[in-house]
């Protein structure tokens, strides 16, 4: 992938999710709150990040000893981490636990998130997936060796593939966020559903791409792009759940809600 290539993925990603943010906010009076939400997004997707990494190459390391690798073995420890499906398993599970816990603690303490709903959920899941891409995936992009591609594949195919798995990506993470909220109106009854429900959607999520690493190399543009569908068929469902069922469950929990359970719910 050239330079223009990578510009284009670049600055399309920014521009597509500036220009949904920007009309989210559009009628709104005090916009600075909403750039900080965005802010604070980004922000957590890179704590999330940060503090998952040294619990994961640890259970990583520990998995490779189990399975009598030598760790010392740099052949061997690479070749198992990329290929073996209980070390591969660990990214999804330490990444959905990570960022959906940070999410929930963030959604519960900033209180212009937790007051304004859908619209602070949202924005902070747009800001989510922004730090996502300013952090981690234009390296990716840049290098493109996480998925060993050779250079004779359609460069500008995985431009659209990576614009169309980052847009899926970014619905999926302002759909965690808005059933994480859930998780703060069922706070006082001690429970923790759609905390558990996005934990384990966002494993499944990250899980898919085990699956073609195992069983569809992802040497073949063909088996890329079949990912991305698995990618937006799963969001979809996630879609269909949280604006059939979840939305209208908050709404309701919303509207039950005393003056005094709300001016707790914002403080």
């Amino acid at each position: 992938m050239d330079i223009l290539q990578f510009l284009v993925v670049v600055l399309s990603l920014i521009l597509i999710i500036s220009s949904l943010f920007l009309l989210l906010i559009k009628n709104e009076e005090k916009k600075s709150k909403y750039f900080w939400i965005v802010f604070i997004g980004g922000m957590g997707w890179l704590i999330a990040f940060l503090l998952r990494i040294i619990p994961l190459n640890l259970a990583k390391a520990l998995t490779l000893v189990s399975l009598g690798i030598d760790l010392s073995d740099t052949q061997a420890v690479q070749a198992a981490s990329h290929n073996n499906v209980l070390v591969l398993i660990w990214g999804p599970i330490f990444a959905g636990l990570f960022e959906e816990f940070c999410r929930y603690f963030l959604i519960s303490k900033i209180r212009d998130v937790k007051s304004n709903y859908p619209k602070g959920p949202i924005i902070l899941g747009l800001g989510w997936t922004l730090g996502e891409i300013i952090y981690i995936h234009t390296a990716y992009l840049i290098s493109m060796n996480t998925l060993n591609i050779p250079w004779e594949t359609s460069a500008w195919s995985l431009v659209l593939a990576s614009l169309f798995e980052r847009f899926t990506v970014s619905v999926f993470h302002v759909l965690m966020s808005l059933i994480i909220f859930q998780s703060i109106l069922e706070k006082r009854l001690k429970k923790r559903y759609g905390l558990w429900i996005a934990i384990t959607l966002h494993i499944l999520f990250d899980g898919l791409i085990i699956v073609w690493i195992i069983f569809f190399p992802l040497e073949n543009l063909i088996n890329i792009w079949t990912l991305e569908m698995a990618f937006a068929l799963q969001t979809l469902i996630t879609l269909i759940f949280v604006s059939k069922y979840w939305d209208r469950k908050i709404r309701e929990k919303l509207g039950s809600l005393s003056n005094e359970e709300a001016i707790n719910l914002v403080t």
